[in-house]
């Protein structure tokens, strides 16, 4: 179908931001590895890179899994950004052959790209002033991207088939976030309790 091509080419940010995610590092490990002495590291290539730039940071207070965050925010937005130039006429309705198909389209793609506005906007905000309700923002940002996200499940599930799998993603990728965001001790030691303090890590043989 002509419209599903349209959504899916349209969904590519998110899988971006997805790749981002998975294939520099483990993601997994964002959930509970964000501690005071560690910094993120995974089996991809790419995350030699990652590992190098968050390692040489990982004693800052942002640093480790709150620096990689940041970078896979901005990164995914940046090519976010290129997506929706590139798939401008598919907001156009004469494009579309039926419109509330045409709604539905937009109603399952379009708070997600605003979200990821405002999730790049109020994460600057909260890196700039580093103060603990913009956590919350943040936390809200995700969350909201969650029940958004679980709409577009419902509509492609009916409507656009091929996109559920993409949908899934972007479930996993606000879950992820929600869930460091919230668990996270720099996270809480940086902008809520400010005592954020290098304990020296002990002997190791193998990266924890």
């Amino acid at each position: 179908m002509r419209q599903a091509r349209m959504k899916r080419n349209l969904a590519a940010f998110s899988l971006t931001q997805l790749g981002i995610l998975f294939l520099l590092s483990g993601p997994a490990l964002a959930l509970v590895s964000d501690n005071k002495t560690q910094a993120p590291l995974g089996s991809a290539p790419g995350a030699l890179l990652m590992w190098w730039i968050c390692s040489r940071r990982k004693d800052k207070p942002i640093g480790g899994w709150l620096l990689y965050f940041y970078i896979q925010l901005y990164v995914g937005a940046a090519v976010g950004i290129v997506f929706m130039f590139l798939s401008l006429k598919n907001y156009n309705p004469a494009t579309w052959q039926s419109m509330p198909l045409y709604w539905l389209f937009l109603i399952s793609v379009l708070p997600g790209q605003l979200l990821l506005a405002a999730q790049v906007v109020v994460a600057s905000v909260l890196l700039k002033k580093r103060r603990w309700e913009w956590v919350g923002y943040v936390q809200l940002l995700f969350a909201l991207d969650l029940a958004f996200g679980l709409l577009a499940v419902l509509i492609d599930q009916w409507y656009f088939h091929d996109n559920v799998a993409f949908d899934l993603l972007t479930l996993a990728y606000a879950a992820i976030w929600v869930l460091y965001f919230w668990k996270s001790v720099r996270v809480r030691s940086v902008f809520k309790t400010k005592d954020w303090k290098v304990v020296p890590a002990p002997p190791a043989t193998v990266p924890a």
